[in-house]
């Protein structure tokens, strides 16, 4: 689980972590056996260090230096050897093609770079190459990460050599003063290769989320996603500041969220991929997505995106018999979404009411006019802070219908929850007949969260389908989302994997001109009988209004 610390440092156990997830080479680790094609040619050579005397010299006793053969250009795996110091010498047997050398090492001087390259390529086209491979001094990466002009610590940044991309090149982690320290290497300093193009890409230990991303706070300046290295290019920066969707945002409960226009979380999608959750209108920046449990009527954490329990969630509503109007990119999610994925939400605009002690009010005003799919419906979105010490937040959605047909609704909720960053531990389950959906983990250290929604009010529940990535049964066509919209199929339990939830009330008639009400809380809990007792206090809640 994310520390709920304002900035959530960077733990020792994270560091180790990296390691083991990049498959470099440690002081102590065992020599692999050579692993090539198995040609007939070969290429080899010696190790020299920046002073061209053996690299062994700039090693611990037994140092492992990894030697990766890529193919070129393609940057693909080649071959493989692991060399024990004192041997200083590599040798690989090749077929015939064209290759760039590539050595990582743990070592113990400073100035050397976890991983160099070699760009002149070695073309084997008929007998065995000989190629030197000379370990030079690198130069330290400059820059710092800040949020609100104040150093912020804990933010990881990839770097991968762009001839090799299937290779890591080193992990940097700002420190508590901002600067680039190296985090796989447990060192001081960054220190990188000059000449080397390197792309910069998210850590995989903080999956789903982009360079110089969290949440709740606008990136002003963000890494390259490419560079050249250079003594004369050599400043990475990570330039946040305090977004403005706080006064937006619900934190009188453990349960913070911040809600969007048809979408719940307010936040964009990693800004690597295609965004499944659309951005926030003008210039507000990501929310704080959903959180739990975070002190109450505090500020909530400007916390990595991962921390956020829901990845994409929002509106989708089915109108008989074949249109799904939805909140959210539901293509980025191999769901079939007709003339467009994203039809709610587009035109929103936003009202706050904040009553201190009674709690604060936000409106979104939307209707589907955007969407070539456009049916003529008008929402008001509110959202209510919950009441302690319940934690829930309640939504109301007012729909209205502008056309001159009558339509029948299912009204719902699409929503890929993550509980926490190991994605495929998430399992889900149904209560109170339907009306609450909700997931949860495996993973030990993460048993105590369970958030979902609970539908409230006089609608009857319809939807209840689980379906995870991958799923044979995922709704892709807009019949089989119908379907699930409609409990005409209904999937009410779910193993451990990366899991999605359509969750819905219905049949809904509006005639033209037609109004109705559609109540729904996002609940939370540390344990199954909590998350039941804050749905029963959203339904009071309900009821008092």
């Amino acid at each position: 689980m994310w520390s709920r610390n304002r900035f959530s440092p960077l733990a020792t156990a994270l560091v180790a972590a990296l390691a083991a997830c990049a498959d470099e080479p440690q002081a102590t680790a065992p020599a692999l056996p050579l692993f090539s094609h198995g040609g007939n040619h070969s290429i080899s050579g010696t190790l020299f260090g920046p002073d061209g005397t053996s690299m062994c010299n700039f090693m611990p006793p037994g140092g492992v230096m990894r030697i990766r053969l890529t193919n070129y250009p393609a940057g693909t795996f080649a071959a493989i050897q692991d060399v024990t110091c004192p041997a200083d010498t590599y040798s690989l047997s090749v077929n015939p093609g064209s290759y760039l050398v590539r050595v990582s090492l743990a070592a113990t001087l400073a100035t050397i770079p976890l991983a160099e390259i070699d760009l002149n390529p070695i073309v084997v086209d008929g007998g065995d190459v000989v190629r030197d491979f000379h370990v030079v001094e690198g130069l330290p990466l400059l820059g710092q990460a800040t949020l609100d002009g104040h150093p912020l610590a804990g933010v990881l940044l990839d770097f991968r050599q762009a001839a090799a991309l299937a290779f890591l090149a080193g992990t940097s982690a700002s420190g508590v003063d901002g600067s680039w320290t190296d985090a796989f290497l447990d060192r001081p300093v960054m220190t990188l290769q000059e000449g080397i193009t390197y792309n910069v890409r998210e850590s995989p230990q903080f999956l789903g989320a982009s360079p110089c991303e969290l949440l709740g706070a606008r990136t002003v300046v963000a890494p390259p996603a490419s560079f050249e290295f250079s003594a004369a290019n050599q400043q990475v920066d990570c330039t946040l500041e305090t977004g403005a969707t706080l006064p937006f945002t619900h934190t009188r409960t453990r349960l913070v969220i911040t809600p969007g226009p048809a979408e719940i979380g307010g936040r964009p999608g990693p800004l690597h991929i295609q965004a499944p959750c659309h951005p926030l209108p003008g210039d507000l920046g990501p929310g704080f997505g959903v959180q739990f449990p975070v002190a109450p009527s505090g500020d909530p954490p400007y916390a990595p995106v991962p921390a956020s329990h829901l990845y994409c969630g929002g509106l989708l509503i089915g109108v008989a018999p074949n249109v799904v109007l939805s909140g959210v990119d539901i293509g980025s999610y191999g769901l079939d979404c007709a003339a467009a994925c994203v039809d709610l939400g587009l035109d929103g605009e936003l009202s706050v009411e904040d009553d201190g002690p009674r709690g604060k009010k936000v409106t979104w005003s939307y209707t589907d006019a955007p969407s070539a799919e456009r049916i003529g419906l008008r929402v008001i979105q509110r959202s209510f802070d919950g009441r302690p010490p319940a934690d829930y937040v309640l939504f109301r959605f007012s729909l209205r219908n502008q056309g001159r047909s009558t339509q029948t609704l299912y009204v719902g909720f699409f929503g890929d929850w993550d509980v926490d960053q190991e994605v495929p531990d998430d399992v889900g389950g149904t209560e109170l007949g339907g009306r609450l959906m909700y997931m949860s983990s495996t993973d030990p250290n993460d048993r105590g969260t369970f958030v979902g929604t609970v539908f409230l009010g006089d609608a009857p529940v319809s939807g209840r389908f689980f379906f995870s990535g991958g799923d044979p049964n995922t709704p892709q066509t807009l019949a089989a989302q119908m379907d699930a919209l409609t409990g005409a199929v209904t999937r009410q339990t779910i193993g451990p994997a990366d899991n999605r939830v359509i969750h819905a009330v219905g049949p809904i008639t509006l005639a033209p001109r037609g109004t109705a009400d559609v109540w729904m809380a996002v609940v939370a809990g540390e344990d199954l009988a909590q998350l039941l007792a804050n749905a029963a206090a959203a339904e009071a809640d309900v009821r008092r209004r």
